[in-house]
């Protein structure tokens, strides 16, 4: 299934989404990083500021805390 990229749809296109956290799935942690959604072939927003984001396979995403800046 094809998931739309939250870049399709972009409600805020003169400010630009930047990830700024990874949720590590094991244990909640998190950890600093500076990814674009473009990096991903899928980004879905999830709820708030929580994103997910994935290549090829939906099982191997990540959860990213994503702001616009």
């Amino acid at each position: 299934m094809k998931y739309p990229h939250i870049l399709d749809n972009d409600t805020q296109p003169e400010k630009k989404l930047v990830f700024t956290l990874e949720i590590d799935p094991q244990d909640g942690s998190h950890h600093k990083i500076s990814f674009l959604p473009a990096d991903f072939k899928n980004v879905r927003h999830i709820r708030g500021n929580l994103y997910c984001a994935w290549d090829d396979e939906p099982t191997l995403g990540c959860v990213l805390l994503g702001e616009y800046k």
